[in-house]
């Protein structure tokens, strides 16, 4: 017989990696909300650029635009991931 505690036949320590598993149901949103917002911006950003001159700073507008997308996008798919390690 082992002298490790367990909880209804489980180990405790196979018990509590189990639940780090899981996404937590307001992660999963914002996640979906983070790469919904990334779409967003770079429909945006291409979609205004057809519409608009923009003489000014196209290069600042892209860039920016882009930072932003791929920011949002990196966040939400980091929030939205459920691979741990074990």
């Amino acid at each position: 017989m082992s002298n490790k505690r367990t909880n209804n036949g489980v180990p405790l320590q196979q018990k509590a990696t189990a639940k780090d598993r899981k996404v937590s149901p307001w992660k999963k949103k914002f996640g979906d909300y983070l790469v919904d917002i990334s779409k967003y911006v770079l429909t945006g950003v291409i979609i205004s650029s057809l519409f608009s001159d923009m003489s000014e700073s196209p290069v600042a507008l892209y860039g920016i635009g882009l930072i932003i997308a791929v920011a949002s996008l990196a966040l939400g798919l980091s929030l939205i991931n459920n691979n741990t390690k074990e």
